[in-house]
């Protein structure tokens, strides 16, 4: 199986799947909650102010959180795919340290969408939110 069958299978994780709206590409996104990918979804998609510093989140600080972009939605889920088998299988769940840490992340997320200049100031570099930041998975 692979990483993403696991969490949706075993861990009933959700999968989204879109065409971003601003040229990205298209977005491959899996989490624990589906109140968080939803709001994810329309960080990217939405206004500039809003959905150009998300990407940047994402490629940057939070780059470490499941998420890919590619050409096509095959392309985006391999490159999650790809980028999920990097972590050790024992990780792969809603209650492991990582899994843990997803949702954390995709929560405090959804919480500075309400204060989108914070989004701004992460972007930037000017805010260092720890909740954001690569947890320490070890083997």
């Amino acid at each position: 199986m692979t990483p993403i069958d696991v969490l949706i299978s075993k861990h009933s994780w959700m999968l989204q799947c879109w065409d971003d709206n601003h040229g990205r590409g298209v977005w491959a996104v899996i989490g624990p909650v589906m109140l968080h990918m939803d709001t994810i979804r329309e960080m990217l998609d939405g206004v500039d102010d809003v959905c150009i510093p998300m990407g940047f989140i994402l490629g940057g600080v939070c780059s470490w959180l499941p998420t890919a972009t590619a050409a096509t939605p095959t392309e985006a889920m391999n490159a999650l795919n790809r980028k999920l088998a990097k972590l050790p299988a024992e990780q792969l769940g809603r209650t492991t340290d990582w899994g843990t840490a997803v949702f954390r992340g995709f929560e405090r997320l959804v919480e500075l969408n309400e204060a989108r200049y914070l989004l701004n100031s992460i972007e930037r570099g000017n805010v260092i939110e720890p909740v954001l930041v690569a947890p320490a998975i070890t083997a």
